[in-house]
């Protein structure tokens, strides 16, 4: 995304979702507004406009970062549980809280003229809930079991490779001690 003060709100906050954030925080509209420039929307709302294409280059910068890959198919178990939690529940979970107002005002605001605002709103309600009950299952009972399975499942290699394998190496190099001793 190349942040320009020509560029109207809604472009940026498409480009980048979250601008948003930015958006909302300063008081600036993207919704009803989006279809004025940035430069015109600080001047409305008596921004200083670079400070505005500052806060929008680092959350750029942050999503850019954001999107460095590991190859979690390699990484721990337990560390791609933590990654989960703390990265896509986390923020799952602060979307919830933002967007549950951010409905409610919009149907206020536009919800007698689009009563299918209002289906929406209820529809998200009810993603919502299923979805904060399907996290906290995972984080209650999935993942720790996962987390334990890891954990047992270093527990036999541990058992197999460092005492099994060598006493049956050392059982095996008796019997073979044994054998061309006895000839």
């Amino acid at each position: 995304m190349s942040v320009r003060a020509e560029k109207t709100v809604r472009e940026l906050a498409l480009e980048n979702p979250a601008a948003t954030r930015i958006f909302e925080k300063l008081g600036i509209d993207y919704c009803c507004g989006g279809n004025q420039s940035l430069e015109q929307a600080c001047r409305a709302a008596n921004l200083p406009i670079q400070e505005v294409l500052d806060s929008l280059e680092i959350v750029e910068g942050i999503a850019q970062a954001a999107q460095a890959v590991r190859d979690w198919k390699t990484e721990p178990v337990t560390e791609l549980v933590a990654h989960i939690k703390n990265t896509h529940h986390k923020y799952t979970r602060a979307e919830i809280e933002r967007l549950g107002p951010l409905f409610a005002k919009v149907c206020s605001v536009h919800g007698q003229n689009h009563p299918e605002l209002v289906r929406i709103r209820t529809t998200f309600g009810s993603l919502a809930q299923e979805l904060t009950i399907h996290m906290m299952q995972e984080e209650m009972a999935l993942f720790p079991y996962i987390v334990r399975f890891e954990a047992d499942l270093h527990q036999h290699i541990h058992l197999e490779n460092n005492i099994l394998f060598p006493r049956a190496i050392a059982m095996e190099n008796g019997r073979e001690h044994a054998s061309t001793t006895s000839n």
